[in-house]
């Protein structure tokens, strides 16, 4: 299914973003040396495998909380989608045009040498987001709520999930190009 398909325009959008994502990984996929991959940043921090690898990471966990929840997903009514207050600040703080660095849960944090094919792996979890909002289309995203990966007390609903993890990769993306100054 295209994203032109879904009758969900943000979810389209999303995925048309996605597109853009996943068009850099596999230039960087096919371009890359194991040894720039796992060179350290410039000043600290993290590898660039080991930026995939923390993007693997949580999006598999949101992955697990939004298939957990799609079996009690309401169907799409006339209320238009809107963020939760908490959707909307993480969203503002993820966004690559935030200069705040943030805290990594640490259910988030990647291991320090990421797995053999990192990238790879990468663009094959794109797939599960791409599954998911099929699925989801058709749903109420304002209704539709599932749970924080990183705390249980914390329910979001779908539409600020599915923007939280676009968001989330574009900032790491920004900060891969960072790492291998481009």
């Amino acid at each position: 299914m295209t994203t032109t398909q879904l009758q969900n325009a943000m979810l389209a959008q999303l995925l048309s973003d996605l597109d853009a994502i996943d068009a850099e990984a596999r230039t960087m996929q096919n371009t890359l040396t194991d040894e720039e991959l796992r060179r350290p940043a410039p000043g600290g921090g993290w590898t660039v495998g080991q930026v995939f690898e923390h993007l693997i990471v949580a999006n598999s966990l949101y992955y697990e909380q939004m298939e957990k929840a799609l079996a009690t997903g309401k169907p799409a009514g006339s209320s238009k989608w809107r963020p939760t207050l908490f959707g909307r600040m993480l969203v503002k703080s993820l966004s690559p045009q935030s200069t705040r660095k943030l805290p990594t849960p640490r259910i988030f944090k990647p291991d320090p040498a990421p797995r053999a094919g990192v990238v790879r792996a990468f663009l094959e979890s794109q797939e599960r987001f791409r599954a998911l909002a099929r699925q989801a289309d058709g749903l109420d995203l304002k209704r539709t709520r599932m749970t924080s990966p990183v705390n249980s007390l914390i329910r979001i609903n779908f539409g600020d999930a599915f923007r939280v993890i676009v968001v989330h990769e574009q900032r790491h993306f920004q900060q891969i190009r960072r790492i291998l100054g481009r």
